[in-house]
């Protein structure tokens, strides 16, 4: 390894810069720097395999490997080893996390951030050869849906042949976005799920199937809450992403509302509604669906990248029509100036609904039937910011050769254009972050990450050039929290 790598390893196992990326044979969303890393390994060529499905496989990272040397003396290429070294080897490992804030914020980005005020957790984590499992707890204090005590993260997963199958509540994150995602993030608490996926996203072996490259997929069901106008509802998930070139990724993805206490659940009602034929015209829709689209194509420049990418998301209307269009369009760069790396990204989110003739307010992530919407626990299963919304952000993001990451982010944008919600608040203990009125947002956000006290020491403040009110409480201007994670 390059006297780099070295000097960059020896900084990690003095106290891992990485407070998310716990071991598990995924890596996890919420870990900027190891999304930069992989991401720019991918641009470079160095990784061929699907990096916008999170989590992502280790084994596809794996298998599809292709270092030269130049990757090999490159930062993001060590930090990659090292998380592998430690996330794939077998047997047991836990973590400690402790975590607090000034109060929960409403716009979250892909760095995972605590989504209440104070918490502790613990997590204990087996991997085996064909067996994974993971146990975690969390206490948490003045919870903003009221639960105190959390086992999210837990799982157990197993493998057979090249099929993962899982059950669990994990974080996911799907498309090429760095801000949000307009079907699915981990702006929400995660959802109970079974899953099933490839474990190594290898092409097929088809001469004509074959061009489509690495591939994976994903299929989930998941469980949400009791506390809702259609209680226990059922949210399916399903994403295909494929590399037909090693610059360009392309992602296909589907989620629905469907079931629930006094709905048909039955197996012709859940086949129909898989085929698209849930919603009819001229009658009531009978689930909630999305669906999405994104792209995403790199330049490698010298040592650098530079890349595009989008995604559009639609909602689907009475008699299988998708004609609402939500849009999320952005670009990065990565530069080396001084000692590390820069990655810089503008991104711009329209979650208000356009049809072919006008903009319809109150449709985005709202339905008919399922009058609680696209929210789990208070907040929306896609982008912070929610529906009928115009959000442009621009960051940069600052990976030092010690291991430390900085970050900057401003936000602007207006939320709410409606001024008023659809969605059906049934719990008066979950506080929803949804806004009740037209309101403009201009937000700067300052993140450093480091090793410290033997573990990673996270600080983030945040500022709103005016108070946001949610649900009749008006948020502070001024946010701050901070985390500390220790792995052993």
């Amino acid at each position: 390894m390059s006297s780099f790598g070295s000097r960059f390893l020896l900084c990690l196992l003095s106290g891992s810069v990485s407070s998310l990326a716990l071991s598990a044979p995924w890596i996890d969303p919420g870990n900027i720097r190891m999304r930069h890393s992989l991401q720019y390994l991918a641009d470079q060529g160095v990784v061929n395999s699907p990096v916008s499905t999170w989590p992502v496989m280790w084994s596809g990272v794996i298998n599809g490997l292709n270092v030269s040397p130049a990757a090999a003396a490159s930062q993001e290429y060590a930090y990659l080893q090292f998380e592998r070294n430690w996330q794939t080897s077998e047997g047991g490992s836990g973590d400690i996390q402790l975590s607090g804030a000034t109060e929960a914020t409403l716009v979250r980005g892909f760095d995972a951030q605590p989504r209440d005020e104070a918490a502790a957790t613990f997590g204990f984590e087996y991997i085996g050869e064909k067996f994974a499992g993971r146990l975690e707890y969390s206490t948490v204090s003045n919870p903003s849906d009221g639960e105190q005590e959390r086992y999210d993260g837990s799982y157990l997963a197993a493998t057979y042949g090249n099929v993962v199958l899982g059950a669990g509540a994990i974080d996911r994150w799907w498309g090429p976005g760095w801000q949000s995602s307009l079907i699915l993030s981990n702006n929400a608490r995660p959802i109970p799920s079974i899953w099933v996926s490839r474990k190594d996203t290898r092409p097929f072996d088809s001469d004509w199937l074959c061009r489509l490259g690495p591939w994976q997929l994903i299929l989930f069901a998941g469980q949400l809450e009791s506390d809702r106008a259609i209680p226990d509802a059922k949210l399916l998930g399903a994403r295909f992403t494929f590399r037909p070139r090693t610059n360009l990724e392309i992602g296909l993805s589907r989620s629905i509302q469907w079931g629930g206490k006094g709905q048909d659940q039955s197996l012709s009602g859940l086949a129909d509604t898989l085929m698209g034929d849930s919603n009819q015209a001229g009658q009531q829709d009978l689930a909630n669906e999305l669906a999405a689209v994104d792209a995403r194509y790199s330049v490698p420049l010298g040592a650098g990248a530079l890349a595009v990418y989008g995604q559009v998301a639609k909602e689907m209307e009475s008699g299988g029509l998708f004609k609402q269009n939500l849009n999320l369009i952005g670009t990065d760069l990565v530069t080396h100036f001084g000692k590390g790396t820069q990655r810089w990204f503008v991104e711009t989110g329209d979650t208000q609904v356009q049809s072919s003739d006008s903009t319809k307010y109150g449709v985005a992530y709202t339905h008919n039937r399922y009058q609680s919407g696209y929210y789990y626990n208070g907040r929306n299963i896609g982008p912070s910011y929610g529906g009928d919304a115009r959000v442009a952000t621009f960051g940069v993001m600052q990976f030092f050769e010690n291991g430390h990451n900085l970050s900057v982010v401003y936000s602007s944008g207006q939320l709410n254009k409606a001024g008023k919600s659809a969605i059906a608040e049934t719990d008066p203990g979950v506080q929803y972050f949804i806004l009740k009125s037209n309101d403009k947002l201009s937000q700067v956000s300052v993140s450093y990450e480091m090793p410290a006290f033997g573990g990673a020491l996270r600080l983030r403040s945040e500022f709103a050039d005016k108070p946001i009110v949610i649900n009749g409480q008006e948020q502070e201007q001024w946010q701050g929290f901070v985390d500390w994670t220790y792995r052993f």
